[in-house]
């Protein structure tokens, strides 16, 4: 292989670049003006996103606990929580994100905590 040749159609299809102005905006224009613009939107769409939910004060639902009030008035002290009535569709409310989640207390758990 000859690098003269090799030389010659290099410089052929770069003049041919260069003439092409569809192929020049393409390959050079768009890519310049397309990329900045898009990074830049996708970080402002983000930093919003994440300010909404920082905002949002979650919703969750007590399962069970009448026999621990100790921990559920702890629970309803919590500024960072609302505390929403329990229901038998809690998956259904989880899924459909009505609430956040659900915390089921079982039966003799403030007892089992004093007992260690």
């Amino acid at each position: 292989m000859n690098f003269s040749n090799v030389g010659i159609v290099y410089r052929k299809e770069l003049t041919e670049w260069v003439r092409d102005r569809r192929t020049l905006i393409s390959t050079v224009l768009v890519p310049l003006l397309a990329f900045p613009i898009l990074m830049v939107g996708m970080i402002s769409l983000t930093s919003v996103m994440i300010g909404k939910a920082e905002k949002e004060i979650p919703k969750v639902m007590v399962l069970g606990g009448e026999d621990s009030p100790q921990i559920l008035q702890k629970l309803r002290e919590v500024d960072k929580l609302e505390i929403v009535p329990a229901t038998d569709d809690y998956k259904k409310r989880i899924s459909e994100k009505e609430i956040r989640a659900a915390v089921d207390i079982p039966k003799g758990f403030d007892a089992a905590l004093s007992r260690g």
